[in-house]
């Protein structure tokens, strides 16, 4: 919502048609929905909190924070799982990433996303690091852009969480479609 043109009950109506589990992180807001917003959908449709914590010239993906109230350290330590995000967007190379995760305890990297995509060289991230891939959200031909795929046994919190911090997933990417105006 920070950026994009979604209200949080539409974007999670497509989304739900596209996927099972969903980590809303927006721009240094931990936006989590009204039961309002959530009529309507899927039972066992998951949706993770989270925030997409934006410095000049680095943004950190976390998903599911328990601390709100202790800063911006708090809050990016206290995430169950955390990335960079768009690292080309921030002019990141493979081992700038590699020293930030070492040195900050994150999770991975993002290798593939709606806009800024293919950090193709990798070398070195993969064996240390996760590589994930999502939608960064702004406009509605990135919906389904970018994903990740996992097997879980129960499409539960816990379990999903679990998988993104081990790594232990597949990213997609699929090319947008040229915008028309």
């Amino acid at each position: 919502m920070t950026d994009g043109y979604f209200t949080v009950s539409g974007l999670l109506k497509v989304m739900s048609e596209l996927y099972d589990v969903v980590a809303i992180t927006d721009h240094n807001v931990v936006t989590v929905p009204h039961p309002l917003q959530l009529q309507g959908l899927p039972e066992d449709f998951l949706i993770l909190k989270g925030v997409e914590v934006t410095f000049p010239q680095l943004h950190i993906i976390c998903i599911e924070p328990s601390v709100f109230n202790m800063g911006v350290v708090g809050l990016i330590r206290s995430a169950e799982v955390s990335y960079i995000a768009h690292p080309s967007f921030s002019f990141l190379t493979p081992e700038m990433c590699l020293e930030i995760c070492e040195k900050e305890g994150l999770d991975g990297v993002e290798v593939y996303n709606s806009d800024f995509v293919n950090f193709e060289d990798t070398v070195g991230l993969s064996e240390n690091y996760n590589l994930y891939a999502g939608d960064d959200l702004h406009i509605h031909s990135q919906l389904g852009t970018s994903w990740i795929e996992m097997n879980v046994d129960s499409i539960t919190k816990e379990e999903v969480l679990e998988k993104l911090k081990s790594g232990d997933f597949e990213v997609f990417r699929k090319e947008m479609e040229t915008l028309k105006y």
